[in-house]
């Protein structure tokens, strides 16, 4: 994130508009300003174990081959970032 970037989303942080809620997600918090994590609150995600993905997305109506498919790449990116 460039100076200019992380300066813009300090002020966003720091005087957010009241119907905002705010979502940061990264894989390298190192790279993120002390000042920008000093005002956000740290949450953990665990992975959705296999089935689970499996199950919502046929409950959507996505076919087997494809529910197969998003499932081993949702895999996949957790493994990367790990």
């Amino acid at each position: 994130m460039t100076r200019e970037a992380s300066n813009a989303l300090l002020k966003t942080l720091e005087e957010p508009p009241e119907y905002a809620i705010i979502i940061l997600i990264t894989s390298n918090e190192s790279k993120l300003l002390a000042t920008i994590k000093s005002r956000c609150m740290r949450v953990n995600f665990i992975p959705i174990p296999d089935e689970q993905i499996t199950n919502y997305l046929k409950q959507k109506g996505l076919s087997e081959n494809i529910t197969e498919t998003m499932t081993k790449a949702c895999n996949r990116e957790y493994r990367k970032s790990t």
